[in-house]
């Protein structure tokens, strides 16, 4: 058989319906012919008559059991469907088969009645066995239903048929012969396949065609009708083979063959239709229960009634209600459970909205609030009620109600599909930063509006602006760093020069006094270059005694600048020296730290108390002291008079970027960076503050015995020794001309052999020169073209014994760098610049007697 197919030239290859194939025509032929020849035929009488009759059955099961193997064979069907066409396959081959023995019969073959019986029964339960695989392909919760409906109809039609075309009870116990007990099988058969294909019609499998479902039930209950009629004319005795009921059991075949013919040809690649046929359902019982009751009327109201048939009607009617009360309790049940599931939907959606931190607002096109959520209304300060029918740009920012405005206008248009806002949404002088997504819904019946999503995104906006300020503060430290290496070169050649200058002169010199205040004056800039690097860049350095009374002082005269004129800056210093073990530069940072907060707590002028004392802490002294160990301990208090902080932001002053000044004015990090610098020198920081009583911040660092180090000026035996085994040579490498050749005339007054080179390239090409015989480097670290640390680097890979000796005005070192901390340009040995002379022989001293002199 041929189906044609169509190709769209708009949408491509595009199936048409099926069209009836050839074996559907030549069988609604056939019909005709059988149809004809009941017409003419009866009574049979003639053997040849009742053999071309039954004779006229057999094409219509020979097609039967051909398409339903052809079914069982398809690939595409699923497992259970191939299974029932297997089993109505052997079913229609079997019914072949007795229909091939009644026309041998016919023909002069003595048969035994009773085969016909014993061949019955198989292909009965086969017949079932498939249609009821057929019936549960689709199983599925809840579908219980069906098969009450199905029954319903199918008793009721069974009442209706018994009365009106039988003409009587069919369960009569007369007349019970071979030929009566074959029919009743076959009439119980025929009624059971009719609701198992009922069934399946209102199920509507996945992979069967409906229609083809539909003609299956027709064709079994037309076959099952005419049963019902011949079993009453067998109990009459009045029953004759031939006539219009045979035409009826070929208008039933011819049924089911089409069915099975529009199944074949049902595109097992179309997309299954899973929705079930379920509008209307609810008239199915009481169209049952009126229609099995007009026998039981007729009855009624006939002027002579036969009461035998009325047990049966009246048994059909009862287990008809059984039925239909069974299929209401079903649709309650499954009634309430739906109810309960949208309930527990409902609760869950009203679960989630309401805890959601997300604000969700329900928009009408005119852009007015119909619906808010509670988060909704702790962004705008108000009850979710209330906001009902306010338009939603008034709950922006003044700002940015026009670029709102446009975004809910635009709402529609595809690029707004996923596209962010970021506004400002609250009242008064509280604004939130919120990030909104708007979805339009208009066209949903439940909603008919936009929907608005908002995230508040403040501490995240905050967040952003803190990292861009320290962004900002990085680059100034990077930007400090670098001024800070050239104006140590300017500092460095400016207190070389005058060292050699005034060892020149006689000690009687006038002028020897003023080259000893340059160079004093120089190294308090050096100093004062130093302090202002640990702010912008604090640096890991090597830890060593500290007086904090003496480092207090020597900060005065840069805390008197930092304050503005109207804060008074008054030192309480402890008279003794208080030894804490801190790195260079951390106690100055700590101390400025402390009194740039308590500037900016005192915008109307005050007075700044600086204070440093020894102190005990015993066990129990308060909560002052709460977590402090017990002992003694060198104490900085900074304490002010300004406007004091509550208890809520006391317990939050150490957060990272926490801060009570305005937009613009303060980081949120000195305090954090305080707290981080004395806790790592195992201190504490203790802070006491009420509203309008000012400020007190005490730092306690633990105290630890005096450290005298070798940092005055050497005798001048020292400075002008000779090398006791010849001049050692030195190379000298450092990009800044004065520095470099003062460094030279140094060394070379006292002993040494000097090599000048004014890159590291250029130092490179000397050592090579000199075979690498060298017995002591002195190089910068920041130079061009080749860093100190990559030139130290070759020298080491190329001649590891020559002593290096590394100076910088500013060398970067960080915790995290990779390599060993005994490097020559390590913070423990790198020499920092400016430096005076006596020290710096010392250390070139010490470099060149823990190395061997030479390669």
């Amino acid at each position: 058989m041929t189906v044609l197919h169509s190709r769209s030239p708009l949408s491509g290859a595009l199936p048409r319906e099926p069209t009836p194939g050839a074996l559907a025509l030549a069988t609604v032929l056939l019909l005709g012919a059988f149809v004809i020849w009941s017409a003419m035929a009866p009574p049979l009488v003639a053997p040849w008559q009742h053999m071309v009759d039954d004779a006229g059955f057999l094409p219509f099961l020979i097609a039967m059991t051909w398409l339903a193997s052809r079914l069982a064979a398809d690939p595409a069907a699923a497992p259970r469907a191939r299974r029932a066409w297997q089993l109505l396959g052997v079913a229609f081959a079997i019914s072949c088969l007795g229909n091939l023995l009644r026309v041998l019969g016919h023909a002069g073959l003595a048969l035994p009645e009773a085969l016909r019986l014993v061949l019955a029964i198989p292909q009965a339960l086969l017949m079932l066995a498939g249609l009821w695989q057929l019936a549960w392909l689709r199983k599925e919760s809840g579908r219980a239903a069906d098969w009450f409906d199905a029954g319903a109809i199918v008793l009721s039609g069974f009442l209706l048929a018994s009365h009106f075309i039988a003409g009587g009870t069919p369960f009569s116990a007369s007349h019970l012969g071979s030929t009566r007990w074959l029919f009743l099988l076959n009439l119980v058969a025929d009624v059971a396949a009719v609701l198992f294909t009922a069934t399946a019609w209102f199920r509507r499998p996945v992979g069967l065609d409906r229609d083809a479902l539909g003609l299956l039930t027709l064709g079994f209950a037309v076959i099952a009708i005419v049963d019902l009629r011949y079993d009453q004319e067998i109990q009459r005795a009045i029953w004759v083979n031939g006539g219009m009921l045979d035409a009826s059991v070929a208008l039933g075949f011819t049924l089911v063959v089409l069915g099975l013919d529009r199944q074949r040809r049902h595109r097992a690649s179309a997309v299954p239709d899973r929705v079930g046929m379920r509008t209307g359902r609810s008239i199915v019982a009481p169209i049952a229960i009126v229609a099995a009751a007009v026998p039981l009327v007729q009855l009624a109201w006939s002027p002579a009634p036969d009461l035998t048939e009325l047990p049966f009607l009246v048994t059909g009617v009862v287990v008809l209600l059984v039925l239909v009360l069974i299929r209401q309790h079903l649709a309650r049940v499954a009634a309430e459970q739906h109810a309960l599931a949208r309930s527990a939907a409902d609760a869950r959606f009203r679960s989630l909205v309401q805890r959601s931190s997300d604000a969700i607002f329900q928009i009408s096109p005119e852009h007015a609030i119909q619906w808010a959520s509670p988060s909704a209304g702790q962004l705008t300060g108000s009850i979710p009620s209330l906001l009902v029918g306010r338009r939603i740009v008034e709950l922006a920012h003044p700002d940015d109600r026009d670029r709102l405005s446009v975004f809910l206008a635009n709402a529609s248009e595809p690029f707004s599909r996923n596209a962010v806002l970021r506004w400002r949404l609250g009242r008064g002088d509280t604004w939130h930063e919120v990030e909104s997504v708007v979805s339009d819904l208009s066209a949903d019946e439940a909603v008919g509006g936009l929907v608005l999503n908002t995230r508040d995104v403040s501490e995240r906006v905050r967040l952003e602006q803190q990292l861009r300020q320290a962004q900002k503060l990085e680059a100034v430290g990077r930007l400090a760093g670098g001024i800070a290496h050239d104006f140590n070169n300017i500092l460095a050649a400016i207190i070389t020069h005058a060292q050699l200058v005034r060892d020149d002169l006689p000690p009687e010199d006038a002028r020897a006094a003023d080259l000893l205040e340059i160079e004093q004056t120089a190294q308090r800039g050096a100093v004062l270059t130093r302090r202002l690097l640990s702010f912008s860049r604090p640096e890991a350095g090597e830890l060593h005694a500290q007086p904090l009374s003496a480092v207090v002082q020597g900060m005065e005269s840069m805390l008197r600048r930092l304050l503005v004129s109207q804060v008074e800056l008054k030192l309480s210093l402890a008279p003794e020296d208080l030894w804490v073990r801190t790195a260079e530069g951390q106690l100055e940072q700590i101390l400025m730290n402390l009194a740039i907060n308590a500037r900016d707590a005192m915008p109307s002028g005050g007075v700044v108390q600086v204070r440093t004392r020894a102190c005990t802490v015993r066990p129990g002294d308060g909560p002052t002291a709460r977590g402090v160990r017990a002992g003694r301990w060198a104490e900085l208090t900074v304490e002010d008079e300004g406007l004091g902080m509550d208890a809520a932001t006391l317990d939050r002053v150490f957060e990272p970027f926490f801060t009570t000044k305005a937009a613009g004015l303060g980081t949120g990090l000195g305090l954090t960076t305080v707290r981080g610098i004395v806790r790592a020198l195992g201190g504490h920081v203790l802070a006491e503050s009420a509203p309008g009583r000012g400020t007190t911040m005490r730092v306690l660092l633990p105290l630890v015995a005096a450290e005298r180090t070798a940092v005055d000026a050497a005798p001048a035996d020292l400075v002008r020794a000779p090398a006791t085994a010849g001049e050692p040579v030195v190379l000298v490498v450092d990009d800044e001309v004065a520095l470099r050749r003062a460094i030279e005339r140094f060394l070379s007054r006292s002993g040494f052999a000097v090599i000048g080179a004014a890159s590291a390239i250029d130092a490179l090409a000397v050592l090579e020169a000199r075979g690498w015989a060298m017995d002591l480097i002195v190089t910068d670290m920041v130079m061009p073209r080749m860093s100190g640390r990559e030139f130290v680097r070759r020298v080491q890979a190329k001649a590891p014994g020559i002593p290096v000796l590394c100076i910088s005005g500013h060398m970067a070192w960080d915790e995290s760098d990779t390599d060993d901390v005994d490097a020559p340009w390590s913070p423990q040995r790198l020499l920092a610049k400016p430096f005076p002379f006596p020290e710096f022989l010392r250390r070139v001293r010490e470099t060149m007697g823990g190395s061997t002199v030479g390669a």
